[in-house]
């Protein structure tokens, strides 16, 4: 083949190829039509910007159902100390239990718990997590062997990196059912984003000092993005002068030689692209498993907790039926008592969704009232940030009737107690109201005469009332 005849298929190619561009079928719109559709979507747009609109508060945990929220994973004794007015680089440590319920009353609509995770939850990494345990195992990995009717302690040491007001939780990330959040609290975070650094050590035997997490590195990143923008580039340019897509396409439909489109040339840049792709694929994992021989790889598996020993309380709680009264925005919950141990127990507190409703401490006199009491203590507005938020302690809880005379060894009682408060409503739980599944779940904490304490979880469903 001559160099006339290649140059004649050339120029008839590229003549083809603009009177495909210059054949493209015209709009079925015609112009007066589309400036009718540009101005109408111009006003619509003018007036959505004069809409009114409110402050948006991302409270993720007010999202899910309350029915979820109550029967789940119940989070209690839940603490923050340092929290509060911070400072880039202040930590804050969030400490407490949380229970899983028993077979017969978790969720059906949830994975049973096997495989769990600690995390918080937030507005993206604004806090970076320190130090994670449960059942004060280091929980660098998924937590395993999780069992139902067992409760756990848990541990949170976060660092401050983003300035800012945000509400952080702790949450158990459980496979099959996402993150199941516990209580939040806000911290009000002064300073520069760019004041921040998390130091550390890497290797076998810590020989790879790490000055800033952060920006560990980030000379490779930038250099391995740029390396491969240049490759996808040149890429790009080499099939960018040549006929597009369409074009193409619309020639082979033509019957044009299909073999015409891809010249010697393009197939030479194709192999020379796939070289170097591989040279620098294979040569970068050489070169990095040579530099980086020492480094511990990420661990995949489980670690296998162990739950607090099960309490002896001699106690049997048995849920009747719970009522949720809408005007009042209180929750009614009758259940049956007996108690088998040798000391008379008190109810002192009903605990659900991390939210507490604790009695009267007076109401439980002795050893029990006192134990009550410092069972919590209203968190410091000062900006300190220790103990427990003063919004999920509501001391509102009473037993209807006014028998708050102990439940005596031996004895069965029959008890109504009454929660109201507007924190039904401000966390979004009396959504209950609109539940496909309407059931209310919740831990009762009884205190003998000793002021010990006994945890009793009880679940049943929720009748609603309108006056």
């Amino acid at each position: 083949m001559t160099l006339n005849s290649n140059m004649r298929r050339l120029k008839e190619k590229f003549k083809m190829q603009k009177e495909m561009i210059n054949t493209y079928p015209s709009s079925a719109v015609s112009e007066g039509q589309q400036s009718r559709y540009v101005w109408l979507m111009m006003i619509v747009i003018t007036l959505i910007t004069f809409l009114p609109v409110d402050v948006a508060w991302g409270h993720g945990e007010r999202t899910h159902s309350p029915a979820l929220r109550m029967r789940s994973v119940q989070f209690y004794d839940v603490t923050w100390h340092g929290a509060g007015d911070m400072k880039v680089g202040d930590k804050v440590t969030i400490e407490g239990k949380f229970f899983i319920p028993t077979e017969l009353y978790w969720p059906t609509t949830l994975q049973k718990p096997s495989i769990g995770y600690l995390q918080t939850s937030g507005p993206a990494a604004v806090f970076a997590k320190i130090e994670s345990y449960i059942s004060d195992v280091p929980m660098i990995q998924s937590a395993s062997g999780i069992e139902m009717g067992s409760t756990y302690t848990f541990k949170l040491v976060m660092q401050a990196r983003i300035p800012g007001k945000w509400h952080i939780h702790p949450s158990l990330q459980m496979i099959g059912n996402g993150p199941i959040v516990g209580p939040g609290l806000w911290t009000d975070v002064t300073g520069s984003w760019s004041d921040y650094k998390l130091s550390g050590v890497a290797g076998i035997d810590g020989q790879f000092e790490i000055e800033n997490l952060g920006t560990y590195a980030l000379d490779a990143v930038y250099g391995w993005h740029a390396l491969w923008f240049v490759m996808a580039i040149i890429w790009l340019l080499w099939w960018i002068k040549r006929p597009t897509l369409l074009p193409r396409y619309r020639a082979v439909q033509e019957g044009v030689d299909k073999h015409l489109l891809v010249t010697s040339a393009d197939k030479k840049m194709s192999a020379l692209m796939l070289v170097v792709t591989l040279a620098i694929v294979i040569g970068g994992a050489v070169n990095a498993n040579a530099k980086y021989s020492d480094i511990v790889p990420l661990q995949t598996g489980n670690v296998p907790i162990t739950p607090l020993p099960a309490q002896n309380s001699q106690l049997i709680v048995k849920g009747i039926k719970s009522i949720y009264n809408v005007p009042k925005r209180s929750v009614t919950l009758k259940m049956d008592i007996t108690n088998n141990g040798d000391k008379p127990v008190k109810i002192g507190e009903f605990a659900t969704a991390g939210i507490r409703f604790v009695m009267d401490p007076s109401t439980l006199g002795g050893a029990a009232g006192q134990a009550l009491k410092e069972s919590y203590s209203s968190y410091d507005k000062s900006g300190e940030g220790e103990g427990y938020v003063e919004e999920y302690v509501r001391d509102s809880l009473v037993i209807k009737g006014g028998d708050t005379s102990a439940i005596l060894p031996g004895e069965t009682r029959t008890v109504t107690i009454v929660a109201a408060d507007a924190v039904w409503e401000i966390q979004g739980l009396s959504k209950i109201v609109e539940s496909p599944v309407r059931r209310i779940g919740g831990l009762v904490s009884f205190y003998d005469t000793d002021g010990q304490r006994y945890l009793e979880y009880i679940d049943m469903s929720t009748d609603v009332a309108y006056r």
